[in-house]
């Protein structure tokens, strides 16, 4: 079930004996063990019915030992089993095969006094016995990136603590700087919470957040930064291209890492014009590429810049370039620039 379903969950008045909360988005997965934390657990004795054991130190006995001390002046008690790596088919030194049947059949008898909360990672191991019966029970929650619509609630919302204002195209243009939906990147809402207070901080005492604010403080991710590349190379700004390419390897990216950037997005622009050609809309590009429809709808306004066969053509030279690099014939700066101004 997803963090929507989960938001759901949370109205009803009995909560669950067992939790699986797990995904991506780490920022989510503390917020929703708070969440049930702040409803279930009386926070006069919380100190006294709230244990948290991290999963590489968790062992049957002191599993079930908690579990089983009962609650002082609650109604219930609180087990947090936090990165416990057994649902994604890891290992735990103090917690064999044997004790891992056991604890799945003590789960299915679990007292209501306990709630049990086990939180991981976003790839959970389906051959488990343990994941098997709690996916049938509904127990499980997956915690990933935030919906755009979501996302653009979260972020208004998170500048209003703070007391600032921020309108719709100011919520839209921060999202599209921090790269939070740029595939393969590993930024959070842990970081996008980081940014809104680098702004909050910049602007002081003025209570409106601009656009000017946000792109001079939020230097976002480099899939951002390569994409503007591609973008100024497709309004033929040859030397703003060059200059981000320099930028880049300014802050130390790896001449690999960007070159591997660059064949992904020229991949994707290959991919939109393709489909266009094939008489696809946004809503079946999104599914196919996995991508947000903003994405989509700034690779359909590049790719406008290119023939099919001008992207063909470049897709190729990236590979020779990949080539040319790790066979030694040329240096890798002076081969990624030679290959953006020659675009």
């Amino acid at each position: 079930m997803s963090y929507k379903e989960f938001v759901q969950h949370m109205k009803a008045t009995e909560p669950l004996k067992v939790y699986v909360l797990h995904g991506k988005e780490r920022y989510l997965i503390n917020w929703a063990v708070d969440a049930l934390k702040e409803k279930h657990i009386s926070s006069d004795f919380r100190d006294f019915n709230f244990d948290k054991i991290h999963g590489s130190v968790a062992s049957l006995e002191v599993i079930v030992n908690t579990c089983e001390t009962l609650p002082m002046m609650s109604q219930r008690r609180m087990l947090v089993l936090d990165d416990f790596s057994i649902l994604e088919g890891g290992k735990i030194k103090s917690f064999s095969e044997e004790d891992e049947k056991a604890f799945v059949k003590y789960l299915e008898d679990i007292s209501s006094s306990c709630i049990v909360i086990m939180t991981c990672g976003s790839k959970l191991d389906k051959r488990k016995t343990l994941y098997k019966r709690l996916s049938k029970s509904g127990s499980i929650f997956e915690f990933n990136l935030l919906e755009p619509s979501d996302l653009k609630k979260w972020v208004a919302k998170h500048f209003k603590k703070k007391g600032k204002i921020i309108n719709n195209a100011g919520i839209q243009k921060f999202i599209e700087i921090t790269g939070y939906y740029d595939k393969e990147s590993e930024y959070t809402l842990y970081n996008l919470e980081n940014d809104i207070q680098k702004i909050v901080h910049f602007t002081g005492a003025e209570p409106e957040i601009n656009q000017e604010d946000i792109i001079q403080i939020v230097c976002g991710n480099i899939d951002r930064n390569i994409f503007d590349l591609i973008d100024a190379v497709s309004n033929k700004k040859k030397s703003e291209a060059l200059k981000l390419l320099n930028d880049a390897l300014l802050y130390g990216e790896a001449e690999y890492k960007i070159l591997a950037l660059l064949n992904r997005q020229f991949e994707n622009l290959l991919h939109i014009k393709m489909l266009q050609g094939n008489g696809k809309n946004i809503a079946y590009m999104k599914e196919k590429l996995s991508l947000p429809e903003f994405v989509v709808n700034k690779l359909i306004r590049v790719s406008n810049a290119f023939t099919l066969e001008t992207l063909k053509n470049i897709n190729i030279q990236i590979h020779e370039v990949d080539k040319n690099i790790k066979t030694g014939i040329i240096e890798p700066k002076l081969a990624l620039e030679l290959f953006v101004a020659g675009i």
